[in-house]
């Protein structure tokens, strides 16, 4: 078969683990010797093998030692590591690598040898790079994605392959069971699940003591100007800036031999390793849970109910809530606008001195709208904080949304009898705001503007 073929169908759900990872002395990884994760396209799932510019050999070395075919991904790798495959061609079930690194003197050979290619895309100019590798579906992989990632987001990059994309394909990147479900039926054809999956013993045992401890908040992105990155987890937190710095003139390939010894390529995705392991026995179970059809008829009037109800306490039609801009939605004409076309309107009142919110939320208020005060819950912030909330009482907002939000501040502004809306950027902090009295939560991923977290959205979502 040529890269131009017909394309061989991938299983809906397939799996991926760092390919150097994967051997742990003399052993192989548990799913080899008992089929669980066979390679043949016919069964339930596959296991891709990834390599990121990895050291001159490794390549040859794991597959030197594993049985049977194996899948490969090969990221920002040179061409001379692309030719470590070529003595195991007969080896190989398929092979995947970003649309924009295949050298075409390994592809054809390749090719020859009837190995399946396939290409990897992270943003919408890689769709053109891509049309030479159709034996394989195409996979979107999101940058919360360990490893080398693009820069557009799983959630994001969804949307673009929704509207650009012609052919089918497979999501990947913070993707948890939820997470994996919900892009099925919205849409592409099949997930590839990382970390989600790496504390089953099927996968092997170095794998799952290696990510025991990581929490999503704790991955971190090394990225250049065009917002490639390089996603991985270390401890102790090295020094990012000195990091960026070492590799602001060295090629992609080489960006890993700058972090230190001790990283793991590991994604945001993280987050749902313990979990998954938590609620299910196997991997097989794991799997069939995914594949469990998505009753939307039953669970859309149940959030569509209850979003309803979020706009009408707040005296609103949509459940549209307008983010707090500076110099924009400090506007109180922006406001009563906002609030005319039935979307929830908030003042942002940031950095402004009290008698400044004073005058933006009594001149809202007699153009007939009530709009929520927004406001910076930092410890650094608070002697302003405080006098905003005292100037809050001549016209009261329809609530208080708190970005940055400290725990002993929200609680008491939930003691004074104040609706509070609070931004949760980590799963740690919506527990504590939830004990502090909170019950309604901003999720805002890193795609945001302004100040963010380091989390995605569709992380957010499903923590």
């Amino acid at each position: 078969m040529n890269r131009n073929g017909a394309a061989t169908a991938l299983p809906k759900v397939c799996f991926s683990a760092p390919g150097s990872l994967l051997l742990s002395g003399d052993s192989i990884p548990i799913s080899s010797k008992i089929g669980i994760l066979s390679p043949d396209s016919e069964s339930k799932t596959v296991l891709f093998l990834d390599f990121h510019a990895p050291v001159a050999g490794t390549i040859s070395q794991t597959l030197s030692r594993l049985p049977d075919k194996q899948w490969v991904r090969l990221f920002g790798c040179r061409q001379s590591q692309f030719g470590e495959l070529i003595p195991f061609a007969d080896q190989l079930a398929g092979v995947y690598a970003p649309a924009t690194e295949w050298p075409q003197a390994v592809a054809e050979v390749l090719s020859r040898r009837e190995v399946p290619l396939g290409a990897i895309v992270f943003q919408r100019s890689d769709l053109d790079s891509s049309r030479g590798f159709r034996a394989l579906p195409l996979i979107a992989r999101g940058n919360e994605s360990g490893g080398f990632s693009g820069p557009l987001s799983t959630m994001v990059l969804f949307q673009v392959m929704r509207r650009f994309c012609t052919n089918q394909f497979w999501m990947e990147g913070a993707l948890g069971v939820e997470g994996a479900r919900a892009v099925l039926a919205a849409g592409a054809a099949g997930v590839v699940l990382g970390a989600t999956a790496w504390g089953f013993q099927e996968l092997g045992k170095p794998l799952s003591g290696r990510v025991r401890g990581i929490r999503s908040h704790e991955i971190l992105r090394l990225a250049n100007a065009d917002n490639d990155g390089l996603v991985f987890a270390c401890k102790p937190k090295p020094d990012l800036e000195k990091l960026r710095q070492s590799i602001h003139e060295i090629s992609r390939e080489e960006w890993i031999a700058r972090l230190p010894e001790n990283h793991l390529l590991v994604g945001q995705d993280v987050e749902f390793t313990a979990g998954a392991r938590h609620r299910f026995e196997t991997l097989s179970a794991l799997l069939d849970e995914i594949l469990q059809p998505f009753a939307a008829s039953q669970l859309l009037p149940k959030v569509r109910q209850g979003a309803l109800t979020f706009a009408a306490e707040l005296g609103h039609k949509y459940p549209i809530v307008q983010g707090p801009m500076a110099r924009i939605s400090d506007r109180p004409e922006f406001l009563a606008a906002v609030s005319r076309e039935g979307a929830v309107p908030v003042a942002a009142l940031g950095s402004h001195p009290p008698e400044i919110c004073r005058e933006i939320l009594n001149s809202a208020h007699s153009l007939g709208c009530r709009p929520g005060a927004g406001i910076i819950g930092m410890d650094l912030q608070m002697p302003l904080v405080n006098l905003q909330l005292e100037s809050m009482k001549e016209s009261p907002p329809a609530f208080v949304l708190v970005a940055a939000p400290s725990p002993i501040l929200v609680e008491r502004l939930v003691k004074s009898g104040q609706r509070i809306l609070a931004h949760a950027p980590h799963g740690m902090a919506l527990r504590e705001l939830h004990e502090a009295g909170c019950r309604w939560f901003i999720f805002e991923g890193n795609e945001s503007g302004g100040h963010i977290g380091r989390l995605s959205s569709l992380t957010l979502w499903q923590s």
